[in-house]
């Protein structure tokens, strides 16, 4: 049962798709290949089950094709669950020995499973219903994403992770999944219940609008890329000046996503950024290479021009967002963008940039 915490940048994030060293890394594609003909031979065998079309002219030969059909598909409780909150199907091979195998689970609405790990790579299909995902030690339903019918999940051996089905939901989830046995699952605190019940998602957290969105997405860009090249000023900056403002955008920086993140643990999730993502990564990537002249040209000219567009978007979020947190916060920060476009462009002054 791939069942417990799973990822936002963040997943995140979150739906798995870490790199993992050792045998697992090169049995992935092999794995997702699997899953295909299995899967694939799986939803077969539920449409023959379902339908009452006329027999054809030659029935499979069952040595050659094995058909199982829905009604014919066994469901057991999940060892140490409540009736009705986890089952499972074994449709191909053993989870406890050496070899593929392919199970059925069935979360039903309210249950989820406890933070744990397994030995080896899964790779998960979502049949019917909602599934409740999420990676991490720390158990959370709150911070979980979630895959619909035909969504894929890979979890990454010996990552922690955990799922489940919140308590409003009107059906259970069932999700076929797939891996190399034995799975060896070891809960991440074993001295707690391999399972947890999970409130409705009418006690979730608050759903931002576009305009928080967006100003969400842009700043969790933005304070990492002010860090990285805030440190690489302190250490190739060619005068004082370019050296002091570096250590102060480092520090600055850290200080507001720290004072966001906090705002962000009592909102829903935000998709992962990534406007501007590869733009950011490209001038860190030319900032790396530099030194002196060119260095503190580039660098200053970079921070005149964020700062500028910067200021523009916390501007926007005070004037347009929806969200009272998130309105109080560009109000409180906005004063020290703009001390910091004041500083740049004195830089930008000294070093008489055209």
């Amino acid at each position: 049962m791939s069942h417990r915490h799973l990822s936002q940048e963040n997943l995140h994030p979150v739906i798995a798709n870490a790199s993992h060293p050792g045998p697992n890394r090169t049995r992935r594609t092999a794995l997702s290949n699997a899953l295909i003909g299995l899967c694939s031979g799986l939803i077969i065998g539920l449409l023959v089950g379902s339908s009452g079309g006329g027999a054809d002219a030659s029935q499979p030969d069952p040595k050659q094709t094995i058909v199982v059909s829905q009604k014919d598909i066994k469901w057991t409780a999940w060892s140490g669950l409540p009736e009705h909150s986890g089952e499972m199907a074994t449709l191909y091979g053993d989870l406890n020995k050496p070899g593929p195998y392919l199970v059925l689970m069935k979360w039903y609405p309210g249950y989820f499973s406890a933070p744990h790990t397994y030995a080896t790579d899964r790779v998960c299909v979502v049949v019917s219903g909602t599934w409740w995902i999420n990676s991490g030690k720390d158990f959370d339903p709150d911070q979980c994403v979630l895959v619909p019918a035909g969504g894929f999940v890979q979890r990454v051996a010996r990552t922690p992770h955990y799922d489940g089905v919140k308590n409003d939901a009107k059906e259970p989830a069932v999700i076929a999944i797939f891996g190399e046995g034995p799975v060896d699952l070891k809960l991440v605190d074993p001295d707690k219940p391999s399972w947890r019940t999970v409130a409705a998602t009418g006690t979730a957290k608050p759903v931002l609008g576009p305009v928080d969105t967006y100003f969400i997405t842009q700043t969790a860009l933005g304070n990492p890329f002010q860090v990285d090249s805030g440190r690489l000023a302190q250490k190739q900056g060619g005068t004082p000046a370019i050296r002091s403002y570096g250590e102060l955008m480092v520090s600055s920086h850290i200080a507001v996503n720290d004072a966001l993140e906090a705002i962000l643990k009592k909102k829903a999730q935000v998709p992962p950024p990534t406007l501007l993502k590869a733009a950011y990564a490209s001038m860190i990537s030319t900032l790396e290479e530099e030194t002196g002249k060119r260095f503190d040209t580039d660098y200053v000219r970079g921070q005149v021009n964020y700062q500028k567009a910067n200021a523009a978007l916390y501007q926007y979020e005070i004037d347009n967002g929806t969200d009272p947190d998130l309105k109080a916060f560009a109000q409180r920060t906005l004063p020290k963008i703009q001390d910091h476009l004041e500083r740049a462009l004195k830089l930008e002054k000294e070093l008489q940039l055209p």
